[in-house]
């Protein structure tokens, strides 16, 4: 650890103060107090140049995920707008043939006279209205459908 004397030494540079008026000691003695001076100023930079590089490789690692999120993100909303565009045109699609389904069944309607029909049925066909004795009610199993393996037994 440096000296209280060798910091302030630092701080103000190389001037004397009238005081400390001391002659140098030899060579070796200012070299050896160099030297490693010039190792930890290398060991320094070697470490601000190895921070530098990996900061720069973590920077440029994270710009590159974000630009990819981004243009991710981008594609999203521009596929979530086709499909919105495509939704609300089959939405039209559709109001068009629902209108056009009334359209037809009320034309129908007014061409296809129901009672005209069930006359003929009656007087042409002798077909009757069924009654209530010719309701047969049966009594199915609880199940989606039925499969019949007899007659149905007639009311009487």
């Amino acid at each position: 650890m440096a000296s209280r004397y060798e910091r302030y030494q630092y701080i103000y540079g190389n001037t004397v103060r009238a005081e400390e008026a001391v002659v140098p000691e030899p060579n070796q003695q200012e070299e050896q107090v160099r030297q490693p001076e010039k190792k930890k100023q290398a060991s320094g930079s070697r470490k601000v140049t190895d921070f530098n590089k990996s900061f720069t490789k973590t920077l440029v690692v994270a710009v590159a995920a974000m630009v990819i999120i981004c243009i991710s993100y981008l594609h999203g909303q521009y596929q979530l707008n086709n499909q919105i565009r495509e939704i609300s045109a089959k939405q039209t699609e559709l109001a068009a043939l629902i209108n056009e389904n009334h359209a037809k069944k009320s034309s129908l309607d007014q061409v296809v006279d129901y009672d005209e029909i069930r006359e003929y049925a009656k007087e042409k066909l002798g077909m009757v209205t069924p009654g209530e004795k010719n309701t047969i009610y049966y009594d199915g199993a609880a199940s989606d459908y039925v499969r019949q393996y007899e007659d149905i037994p007639s009311a009487q």
